[in-house]
């Protein structure tokens, strides 16, 4: 009689613990969903897409399905960024995503060797994304060598830049460039 008691009591401090631990735990993650897709809004299948603060993961990366949907859970409390990635595509990121509510983001990617037909501000921030990936792997203390091998090839496809009127924005442009090549190493 005294061990089926104390076998109730037992189940009935693990069943309360368990309950409690996992309403606990339901609300320390926040949900970050979207679409990735070309140009024309067509999904892109096997985006890698990572949640990161400072260099340093805040939840599991994910990839986008058939249709270019993903679902991720990140950490809550802490503000991120996401970094999109796939070996046809040029990376791409979003930048300080509050870590204190679900958030809803789609991702337009593009592919390289188009760059002469995109805008000037897509190209730009194309180089900015190279630029985010870089100084993010140097904080987590990935090598030059690995993100060139990972990125360079991608990268070195921007030979063309888009026709752009304006010679200041033209030269801005091709500076950012050429800072993202030396970054990667690229000639």
């Amino acid at each position: 009689m005294k061990t089926q008691s104390r076998f109730w009591h037992v189940t009935y401090l693990f069943l309360v613990f368990a309950l409690t631990t996992t309403f606990t735990a339901l609300g320390q993650e926040i949900i970050v969903r979207g679409l990735v897709t070309d140009r024309n809004y067509k999904g892109i299948q096997g985006v890698i897409i990572r949640p990161e603060s400072n260099g340093r993961p805040v939840g599991q990366p994910v990839q986008s399905d058939a249709g270019g949907n993903y679902e991720l859970r990140v950490r809550k409390g802490e503000d991120f960024d996401l970094i999109y990635n796939h070996s046809a595509w040029h990376p791409d990121t979003f930048k300080r995503l509050s870590g204190n509510r679900d958030h809803s983001i789609n991702k337009v990617l593009y592919q390289p060797g188009g760059e002469a037909d995109y805008s000037a501000t897509v190209v730009l921030n194309i180089f900015q994304a190279y630029e985010y990936i870089f100084t993010a792997g140097s904080v987590a203390g990935e090598p030059a060598e690995r993100l060139k091998a990972e990125y360079g090839d991608r990268l070195a496809a921007i030979r063309a830049l888009p026709k752009i009127p304006n010679q200041a924005v033209r030269t801005s442009l091709e500076a950012k460039r050429q800072n993202v090549f030396e970054l990667f190493r690229i000639r």
